[in-house]
């Protein structure tokens, strides 16, 4: 157990953090060994300044990987600074709305409500976005923008249908929305095939990808990007600046250097290998213990989830799961508060790091710990 990820002691239903055997660390700091030989006195300085996107290979690797153009890609600190600062640039000067699925990543609510946003949840379902409900919604609000995680979406794990996205940006060309598309588990399918991309299907849609090297690289690099058209990334180079100068260059140029030579492409092969067996384990586990109050089967990504029957409180069951030895995220954290489930309590399962025997008993325990 990663003891980053939960009290000691306690199995961790918690953090989506990538298993340390699936980080490439030995190659990383070959590459790291490599450019300080040569390079050593620009990476330990600041990079240059004057609405600087973030390292050029870099940028031009990211651009090949997604086939976009790397004039519209800006570098930041993980993908939620680059949220952060998207918020700041997107943000009109009067009402703030945003759409959000519901549930979402909890960490992005807090982002978007740091920015005083109105938080606009539609329910999720197997499929991804309620549609019909969106479009009830929008009778009703002027949102600037629509955040979704389209692909194995944190928590629920569900991906948004072909025609659910066709569907999704049809709206968003009708009622001149934003389209933020987090991509972090999109490359992380264990079986099937990928839909197209929403920036694939944009069609005249304005769609701003968000995403990062944390799951299919390492987190420690602390890279995250956005693509987007660039004006605005040029504009999210200037709003860094202001803010913390500059992304690191050492830690762009190992991952840049990794890029090139093909070290993601061997590692993300390795990673699905080895995270498709315990998902498909994991999924077994689960559906014998959980049945119907599973929200969806995922084919990818780093979670499942659960709406679960409960007697108890919120903070009560989180108790009662501790003291059978199991740690857990409070459910309502993936919702705005007037969405939040009333009588059951959502769990997150977060399969990647537990194996199916472990994972058995830390869902026998929560089950009991809900007294239904």
């Amino acid at each position: 157990m990663n003891e980053m990820n939960s009290s000691a002691g306690l199995v961790p239903l918690t953090r989506g953090i990538p298993p340390i055997e699936t980080i490439p660390s030995a190659a990383l700091a070959d590459c790291a060994r490599e450019l300080l030989a040569k390079d050593a006195g620009r990476l330990f300085q600041y990079a240059a300044l004057g609405g600087n996107k973030g390292d050029a290979l870099l940028r031009e690797q990211l651009g090949r990987q997604h086939s976009c153009d790397p004039e519209g890609i800006f570098v930041g600190n993980g993908s939620l600074q680059v949220l952060d600062l998207l918020c700041a640039e997107l943000r009109p000067n009067g009402d703030f709305e945003v759409v959000v699925e519901s549930p979402t990543y909890d960490r992005a609510l807090g982002i978007f409500r740091r920015h005083g946003a109105t938080l606009l949840g539609v329910p999720v379902q197997p499929d991804g976005m309620d549609i019909e409900q969106l479009e009830a919604l929008l009778t009703r609000h002027r949102p600037t923008l629509i955040y979704t995680i389209a692909d194995f979406q944190n928590p629920s794990g569900v991906t948004l249908s072909t025609a659910k996205r066709h569907r999704l940006l049809a709206l968003a060309r009708e009622h001149d929305m934003i389209v933020v598309e987090d991509l972090p588990y999109r490359a992380l399918r264990y079986h099937g095939r990928s839909p197209p991309s929403l920036a694939d299907l944009a069609d005249g849609a304005r769609v701003i990808g968000l995403c990062s090297l944390s799951k299919t690289l390492s987190p420690g690099l602390r890279i995250g990007y956005a693509m987007t058209d660039a004006a605005t990334a040029r504009s999210l180079a200037h709003r860094a600046e202001n803010t913390y100068l500059c992304a690191s260059p050492l830690c762009q140029g190992i991952a840049a250097r990794a890029l090139s030579q093909g070290l993601m492409d061997v590692s993300l092969a390795q990673t699905r290998q080895t995270l498709a067996a315990r998902h498909d384990a994991a999924w077994r586990v689960a559906h014998r213990l959980l049945g119907d109050a599973l929200m969806a089967r995922p084919d990818g990504g780093y979670f499942m989830s659960a709406l679960l029957p409960c007697a108890f409180s919120e903070t009560q069951l989180i108790t009662r799961a501790s003291d059978r030895g199991v740690a857990l995220t409070p459910g309502s954290h993936f919702f705005p508060p007037d969405r939040v489930p009333a009588q059951h309590f959502f769990l997150r399962i977060p399969f990647q790091s537990l194996g199916a025997d472990r994972l058995a008993l830390a869902l026998e325990a929560v089950v009991d710990a809900t007294g239904a």
